[in-house]
C-alpha cells in the first residue's frame, strides 16, 4: 500500500512539473500573435540592446557621437505611442502588426513585453483598446485590428509563420532591425491596383515616347521598350511573391543590411530565378590588388544580352533597314555563344593624363566567333550621333602583341556641340579621365575568355594578365570584404568608397579646381576595405546583402571633417 501511494505521490509530482513546463511553454510571444492576414510585421530586437550596438558603431566612427545614440531609448516611446515608457520592457523585442487593405487607412496593432501591464494600459492616448496575456501587452487604436491578433493568441486561425518558409523566418528572427511583408497578402488585398498598374505603366512611357521630338523618338523607343519589360516583370514579381524580409544588424565593426525575396513554386519568377546559377565567383579574387572598385557575376547571360544589345540597338535607330538587319542576326548569334563567369575593376590614377583604370573579364566560349562578333559590333557603332554630341569608334586589329597573342585597340572618341558646352566642362572631363585621343580599350582573345582593359595601355593588359595568373589573391582587404557575402553567389561588388572620393579629390586638385594638396588627403590615413553587397538567387527565393564596415565610415567622416576645415579656411 504504501508502494502505491509513493507511485501516486511520484505520479502527482511528474504531472506538476509537466504542467508547469508546459505553462512555461505556451506563455504567450509576440510572434505568437500574428496572423496569416497581417499585411506587415516590425520587430525591433531588445531596444536598448539593439540602440547599444548601434551606438558603439557611432563611438568607432565617431567617438562621443555613440552616447547620444545609446540615451535615445526613450525616443522610441513615441514609435510605440507611449512617449514615457511606462511599464514597457525595453530589453525584451517590441512588434508592431500592420493590417492594409484597399482604400482603407492601414491599422497597426502594437505587442510588446510588459513590466508592469497596467502602466502600459494607463499610459495609452485616449482612443486605444487594451488587451495582455502572461507579459505581453497588445493595443491599438483600431478595434478590428486589436480583435485579429487577440483571437490569433487564441489559437484561432492561422498564423503567418505557418506560410513563411525557414530561412525568411529565421533572418527575421536574427535582425536588430526585421520588417516582413505579406506580398501574398497584400497582392489580394490590391489585385484591382496591380490589375491597373500595366496600363498605367503603357500610357505613361507612351506619353514620354509622344512627348519627345520625333528626331529623338526612334533611339528612345528601344529604351522605353526595355523599361516597358523591366516594368512589367517587376509587377509579375509583385504577384508571384509571398513574402519580402527586409532586416538590418548593428555591430561595432559593421552596419549590415539583408533583404530576401520568397516566391511561389512554379510561377514566372521562381523559373527565373532556378536559371541563374550562383558561383564562388573565384575570378574575382585574382583581379589585381589596390584597385576601387570590384565586381564578380554568373547568372543567365542570355538575358542579359538581350536587354544590352536592345540599348545598343537604341543608338542606331537612325541607320538603313539592312544595317539593322545585320545587327539583329549578329546579336541573336551573339546570344547563342556560351557565357560563364565574368568579373572586372575599376579605378582611378590621379596622377595620370587620362586617369580611369579599368578592366573586365569574361568567360566566354568559342572566343574565335566572339571576337569576329565584337568586331562587327564595332562596325555597327562605329559613328553615333545625338542632337550635341558624337561618339566614334575605331577598331585597330592585332594592334598589338602579349606573349604571342593577338591584341585587338578599341578606340571611342566623343565629341560636344561647343554651342551646349561654351565652356569646354564636358570636354575638360573627357580629357582629364581618358586622355585627349579618347578612351582606349585593348581587347585579348585567350582560349575561354575574354580579356579587356580601359586605360592605362598595354601595361595595363600586362599587370592583368599576371594577376589572372597569380595561384592566390594577393589583396587582404578584398579578400577579407569578399568573405562577408554569400560564399557562392550571382553578383557581387566591393567599393573602397573613401578611397575613391579621396582619388576624385586629388585630381581635382591637380586640376587647381579645389585649394588642397595631394599630401593632406594622404595624411588622412585611410585604412583599405570595402563597403559591399551580394545578391544570390536560389529555386524560390531570391537574397540581397549589404555591408558597412566600420573602417569605410571611419574613412568618409575624415574626409567629411577634412572638407569642413578647408571650406572654414576659405571663409
Amino acid at each position: 500500500m504504501r508502494r502505491l501511494l509513493a507511485l501516486r505521490e511520484l505520479w502527482l509530482a511528474v504531472g506538476s512539473l509537466g504542467l508547469f513546463c508546459a505553462t512555461i511553454v505556451r506563455a504567450a510571444e509576440p510572434s505568437d500573435a500574428v496572423p496569416e492576414s497581417a499585411s506587415v510585421v516590425l520587430r525591433v530586437k531588445a531596444p536598448q540592446t539593439t540602440l547599444g550596438n548601434l551606438g558603439d558603431f557611432v563611438d568607432a566612427v565617431q567617438p562621443g557621437f555613440g552616447a547620444v545614440v545609446k540615451g535615445n531609448v526613450a525616443m522610441l516611446g513615441l514609435a510605440i505611442s507611449n512617449p514615457g515608457l511606462a511599464g514597457v520592457d525595453i530589453e525584451k523585442d517590441w512588434w508592431a502588426i500592420v493590417f492594409a487593405e484597399s482604400r482603407q487607412k492601414p491599422a497597426v496593432v502594437f505587442a510588446v513585453s510588459a513590466t508592469d501591464a497596467n502602466a502600459i494600459k494607463n499610459a495609452l492616448p485616449p482612443g486605444f483598446q487594451f488587451h495582455s496575456v502572461d507579459k505581453l501587452a497588445i493595443y491599438s487604436d483600431d478595434a478590428a485590428a486589436l480583435g485579429k491578433v487577440r483571437d490569433r493568441l487564441s489559437g484561432q486561425g492561422t498564423g503567418l509563420w505557418s506560410k513563411t518558409d525557414a530561412s525568411s523566418k529565421k533572418l527575421f528572427e536574427s535582425s536588430d532591425l526585421s520588417v516582413l511583408i505579406n506580398l501574398r497578402q497584400l497582392t489580394k488585398a490590391f489585385a484591382g491596383e496591380l490589375q491597373q498598374a500595366e496600363p498605367h505603366l503603357d500610357g505613361f512611357l507612351n506619353q514620354i515616347s509622344g512627348a519627345v521630338p520625333d528626331a529623338q523618338r526612334l533611339q528612345l523607343i528601344p529604351m522605353l521598350d526595355m523599361y516597358r519589360v523591366l516594368g512589367k516583370s517587376a509587377l509579375q514579381g509583385v504577384r508571384d511573391s509571398h513574402s519580402l524580409t527586409l532586416a538590418a544588424s548593428f555591430s561595432k565593426d559593421a552596419i549590415r543590411f539583408e533583404d530576401r525575396l520568397q516566391v511561389a513554386e512554379g510561377s514566372a519568377t521562381a523559373k527565373f530565378f532556378a536559371a541563374q546559377p550562383t558561383s564562388e565567383l573565384s575570378l574575382m579574387s585574382r583581379l589585381p590588388a589596390n584597385k576601387l572598385v570590384y565586381f564578380g557575376a554568373k547568372m543567365d547571360m542570355a538575358g542579359m544580352m538581350d536587354w544590352s544589345m536592345s540599348m545598343t540597338k537604341s543608338l542606331i535607330a537612325n541607320s538603313s533597314a539592312e544595317q539593322k538587319s545585320q545587327f539583329d542576326a549578329t546579336a541573336k548569334e551573339m546570344r547563342g555563344l556560351k557565357f560563364n563567369e565574368m568579373a572586372g575593376y575599376f579605378g582611378l590614377d590621379p596622377a595620370a593624363v587620362g586617369a580611369v583604370r579599368g578592366a573586365a573579364i569574361m568567360e566566354v566560349t568559342p572566343t574565335a566567333r566572339m571576337r569576329e562578333l565584337g568586331h562587327a559590333m564595332v562596325k555597327f557603332m562605329s559613328e553615333v550621333q545625338t542632337p550635341g554630341f558624337k561618339q566614334t569608334m575605331k577598331l585597330e586589329a592585332a594592334a598589338e602583341k602579349i606573349a604571342g597573342t593577338e591584341v585587338d585597340r578599341i578606340t571611342i572618341q566623343q565629341e560636344f556641340d561647343p554651342s551646349l558646352d561654351p565652356g569646354g566642362i564636358q570636354k575638360k572631363i573627357r580629357d582629364l579621365l581618358f586622355g585627349e585621343a579618347g578612351m582606349q580599350q585593348l581587347v585579348m582573345y585567350q582560349p575561354t575568355r575574354t580579356v579587356q582593359t580601359f586605360g592605362g595601355g598595354k601595361a595595363e593588359l600586362e599587370n592583368l594578365l599576371t594577376s589572372l595568373g597569380a595561384s592566390s589573391s594577393n589583396d587582404a582587404a578584398r579578400a577579407t570584404a569578399r568573405k562577408r557575402f554569400a560564399e557562392k553567389a550571382n553578383v557581387v561588388v566591393l567599393v573602397d568608397v573613401p578611397q575613391l572620393i579621396v582619388n576624385g579629390l586629388k585630381l581635382a586638385a591637380r586640376e587647381k579646381v579645389i585649394p588642397v594638396e595631394a599630401s593632406v588627403l594622404d595624411s588622412l590615413q585611410l585604412t583599405p576595405s570595402f563597403i559591399g553587397g551580394a545578391i544570390a538567387c536560389e529555386p524560390t527565393a531570391a537574397g540581397a546583402q549589404f555591408e558597412i564596415p566600420v573602417a569605410q565610415a571611419q574613412g568618409i567622416a575624415k574626409i567629411v571633417m577634412l572638407v569642413m576645415q578647408i571650406r572654414q579656411q576659405a571663409q
